[in-house]
């Protein structure tokens, strides 16, 4: 298993992303992982940006 995993999540909603952060950190802390989130604002701003992180492992799109 990974010992950091990077992870996105993508929603246009700050409640919606502040849920799954809280969701995401708590989950990790339960298993020993450590985790970095990065969250965008749409789908449209995450796929601008992926070529900057070619290093995530996991992304929430969030509906």
């Amino acid at each position: 298993m990974a010992d950091h995993i990077k992870i996105a999540i993508v929603d246009d909603e700050d409640i919606q992303v502040d849920t799954m952060t809280s969701l995401i950190k708590e989950a990790a802390a339960g298993l020993s992982l450590s985790v970095s989130l990065i969250d965008f604002s749409s789908g449209e701003a995450f796929l601008f940006a992926l070529e900057d992180h070619p290093d995530l492992d996991m992304v929430f799109l969030v509906v």
